[in-house]
């Protein structure tokens, strides 16, 4: 390039970088902000002969930063913007046949490189301001290592005034690094003090105007997002030109921060301008550290904006605004303490993101699995997963993950998986500019204003201002409490996706409101949502709840689909919708419900269903019949499993059976049957003869159990079994007393003392092999003492026992000696 650059401290190693691009594939360049990289590099490195006539391409991460580098390198060179030099820009571009320099934004990046997988006629890609890092630029890196690995020719070249260069060094196979100083003058830092509650806005409105009280210059004003922007900008008077910079911004409104005017200048801008942009006349910057930044929920599956602090790198970046064209100064709305704890960088968007476009884009290029690249970051493994199961979900992938060839099509649309879909059968619905102002619409901030302007979640409301702008014009949208120039906008890019699909006005009718809620069901399946009876809530098809505003009209709808709504913790707040009908679901979304017979059991019973769903969503049910018994058998089993075996009908009859026939199986395992509660539990056929035609818990109940198991045992078994556990003791005073059996436990025989009188040995069962243990009774049948050794408890205890009752119970019958006594069941024996 002849033409005479201004010097700029990025010239002392431009022949550093001339030489290693020469000798090697990829160089990183770490130089400071100001040092000029950004115009000069490029022009410098147009006409090197390793570039073969090839042209340059060079990433930037915003829309704004590309159009301004083309535009200032075309100034430099005293050209036209679109001839040596040129941009291109999502619906924008100025480019020629004689181009040579390409200025692109990353997504951009990407449609051009899957359209020329070779990048044939690219020499160099210039990766600009690479420390954000966006999933765009992290892809945009893989795919063109990939590239390299065919033309060793293709060089990439990596810049940035904060990264951790020695990391991107790293995967560029070890290439140089090399380090340029900036040009950026002192800049005084002030940290203030939290004075309002009401962060950010309040305490930037009192930092611009105290700015403007003491200091000289333009300000720019760093806030998080255009909410903050709108509600800063309303408050700040004066003899000041307040204007606002943010992506959504129109261009020319955005073109207006750089153009010189008598009044001081106050732009309050978003991250947007922190890089790769120099505005005349700035001299200070307030910084409220803080921006927006998408998060994916992988427990939700949504992605909101998310407000954050920023990074070291970013505070550093921002206040070297200021710092461009002279001394400046930097007042930081946050503690200088607080700055020490600020991470380095930010963590790359691709740890976080909703990766279903990456994955889309990654299949596009033939690679199923991320691994097969080279990533900074590698894309996390469970996101992949819920990425892909996404894709499926939509018909763009199959269940083997090949692309489909609508999933094709929607892959080639600068839109996300989601809205591409919709377009594309919007139009092969004969909706396609419905579904072009719905994508329009669900790209853009919302319509309304906010406050009371906003009356209703209903996307069909926003349809209707566009409508309205289209045919009243700006006034009447502003008296519905709608943004006119969002409108322009919304409507402006509707056309582009009109444009991209060849839709035709002439062919189409725009006024299909009421098929909204069918093509955004197309785009988010999983959002469908039907509301809860008699509430406000809604259940999603994905399993999670939203909810409605209070008093939105959309309650009256039984089904609609949630296209905006947040990720509340236990429910989402539902910000945009649309109805939709049952009769809709059943005709146009038929492939996304399943028709299942359920043979459920409910906790008491079984129920029989044929159950027409969408996802967690029961759409209808309706009693099922002829259901074979074996089914029924197997769920009623099941549920006798969950709810353990004291749901039936146990009796101590039964439990006292069950005891009998247990002890004799531990005795004799392979003599008798293993009775115990988890043995029958776990195999229930000893019960399914007896169930036949039960379905509940309440006919369960009147199964005989002790028939049941006594059936187990063959007639000579319960013959045996009687006598080895005879259900009576014959005590010495004539009485039969019942011994009980209990699970688990020994025998147990409770009698009065004076029925035992005379009794020599500790009563036996089971041929004399187990002991009963035997509870003492006094006459009143309170429990004096337990023993299983009779013989020690009359010649070591009783004394004791006898002093002790004979003082309760001084008629009764006491003797000194009980072995030779007259047992009785009387006070007194009889004479």
């Amino acid at each position: 390039m002849k033409t005479e650059l201004p010097n700029l401290p990025i010239h002392t190693v431009l022949p550093d970088i001339q030489y290693g691009l020469n000798k090697h594939q990829s160089i990183v360049l770490a130089a400071e902000t100001g040092s000029g990289k950004t115009t000069i590099v490029p022009l410098v490195l147009i006409d090197e002969p390793w570039l073969g006539g090839k042209k340059i391409i060079m990433l930037e991460p915003r829309r704004l930063a590309a159009r301004m580098a083309a535009k200032r390198m075309s100034d430099l060179i005293g050209d036209t913007i679109g001839n040596t030099i040129g941009y291109r820009i999502r619906f924008d571009k100025k480019v020629s046949g004689n181009t040579k320099i390409e200025v692109v934004t990353e997504g951009t990046f990407i449609r051009i490189i899957q359209n020329d997988p070779e990048l044939a006629n690219i020499g160099l890609v210039i990766f600009d301001e690479f420390h954000l890092r966006s999933i765009q630029s992290d892809l945009a890196l893989a795919l063109c290592l990939d590239i390299q690995q065919l033309r060793d020719d293709l060089k990439i070249m990596i810049m940035s005034a904060s990264m951790d260069s020695s990391k991107v060094a790293e995967i560029l196979g070890g290439a140089p690094v090399i380090s340029g100083k900036g040009r950026c003058f002192p800049v005084t830092t002030h940290y203030l003090k939290r004075f309002s509650s009401d962060y950010p806005v309040q305490r930037t409105i009192k930092a611009i105007q105290r700015s403007l009280a003491q200091d000289t210059g333009d300000i720019l004003v760093f806030l998080p997002g255009a909410g903050e922007i709108k509600a800063v900008q309303g408050q700040i008077t004066g003899d000041v030109l307040c204007l606002p910079l943010y992506g959504n911004l129109p261009q020319e409104k955005q073109d207006r921060i750089f153009a010189v005017t008598a009044k001081r200048k106050v732009i309050l801008a978003t991250p947007i301008a922190e890089t790769s942009l120099t505005i005349e006349g700035i001299t200070v910057v307030i910084d409220s550290g803080l921006m927006k930044v998408p998060q994916f929920s992988p427990t939700s599956g949504l992605t909101a904006l998310h407000t954050v602090p920023i990074s070291k790198a970013s505070a550093e970046q921002r206040a070297g605004r200021a710092g461009r064209l002279g001394p400046g100064i930097c007042y930081r709305l946050w503690l200088e303490s607080e700055h020490h704890s600020k991470a380095d960088f930010l963590a790359p968007e691709i740890i976080g993101a909703d990766l279903a476009p990456l994955i889309l884009q990654l299949l596009r290029w033939g690679v199923s699995d991320p691994k097969e690249l080279q990533w900074l970051d590698p894309p996390r493994e469970g996101a992949v997963l819920q990425a892909r199961e996404l894709l499926i979900q939509l018909g763009i992938i199959d269940l083997k993950g090949t692309l489909t060839d609508i999933g094709k099509k929607a892959g080639a649309l600068p839109l996300h998986p989601r809205l591409a879909l919709m377009l594309l059968y919007g139009k092969q619905q004969g909706h396609g500019i419905l579904a072009c102002r719905l994508a329009a619409l669900l790209h853009n901030r919302d319509l309304f204003r906010g406050g009371n302007a906003q009356q209703s979640s209903d996307i069909e409301d926003r349809l209707d201002i566009l409508d309205l702008f289209e045919k009243e014009g700006a006034t009447m949208v502003r008296a519905r409490g709608a943004d006119p120039s969002l409108c322009r906008r919304i409507l402006k890019e509707a056309l582009q996706y009109q444009h991209i699909l060849k839709i035709n006005d002439k062919e189409e009718t725009k006024s299909h409101f009421h098929e909204s809620g069918n093509l955004l069901a197309i785009a988010y399946p999983d959002r469908i949502a039907m509301r809860t009876t008699g509430t406000s809530q809604h259940l999603l098809a994905s399993g999670r709840g939203a909810i409605l505003p209070e008093g939105d009209h959309l309650h009256r709808a039984d089904f609609l689909v949630a296209a905006h709504l947040d990720g509340g913790k236990k429910q989402g707040r539902i910000f945009l919708a649309a109805a939709l009908t049952l009769e809709e679901i059943l005709f146009s979304h038929a492939h996304l419900l399943t028709n299942e017979e359920r043979v459920e059991w409910t906790g008491s019973r079984v129920e029989c269903q044929s159950v027409l769903s969408l996802g967690s969503l029961t759409i209808k049910k309706e009693a099922l019949v002829n259901v074979s018994p074996e089914r029924i058998l197997h769920c009623l089993t099941e549920g006798i499993r969950q709810s353990g075996l004291h749901c039936l009908n146990w009796q101590q009859k039964s439990r006292d059976l069950q005891t009998k026939i247990q002890i004799a199986h531990e005795f004799a395992p392979d003599q008798w049957p293993d009775v115990s509660d988890q043995t029958l539990a776990k195999d229930l056929s000893w019960l399914e003869p007896y169930i036949g035609s039960l379905t509940s818990l309440k006919q369960l109940k009147k199964l005989d159990l002790h028939t049941i198991l006594l059936s187990r045992l063959s007639w000579k078994k319960q013959q045996k079994l009687d006598d080895l556990f005879p259900s009576h003791y014959s005590a010495p005073s004539g009485s039969r007393i019942k011994i009980q059996y209990l699970p688990g436990e020994a025998p147990v025989l409770a009698v009065r003392i004076q029925e035992i009188f005379g009794a020599t040995e500790t009563p036996t069962i089971f041929d004399g092999k187990i002991p009963v243990t035997i509870h003492l009774l006094s006459p009143a049948r309170r429990p004096v003492q337990v023993t299983g050794d009779l013989p020690s408890f009359w010649k070591n205890t009783y004394p004791e026992v006898k002093k002790e009752l004979a003082g309760r119970y001084p008629k009764h019958y006491w003797p000194d000696n009980p072995l030779l006594a007259q047992a009785t069941a009387r006070c007194k024996p009889r004479r």
